[in-house]
């Protein structure tokens, strides 16, 4: 294996906008609400809040992400 091909499949995965478990937790999320499941949804809302706070990868969608959290804890609060 060469230099170049090493750097090759090292810079394809660096490329890579989010981590794969927060585009996952950002899909599963309405489609657990629509399925029914939606107290089961607690799991992907902790995982993109903790995506958010620790990858800077991710740091632009703070606000996308707390808008969700919160929407999500409305009615557990009320």
């Amino acid at each position: 294996m060469t230099t170049l091909e090493y750097t090759a499949q090292s810079n394809r995965k660096a490329g890579r906008i989010a981590p794969r478990y927060f585009s996952w937790s950002a899909y599963a999320i309405p489609v657990l609400i629509l399925s029914g499941f939606g107290l089961v949804t607690t799991i992907p809302v902790v995982l993109l809040s903790y995506a958010v706070l620790r990858d800077a990868r991710v740091r632009a969608l703070r606000w996308w992400v707390g808008l969700t959290a919160g929407l999500f804890a409305i009615p557990f609060i009320g």
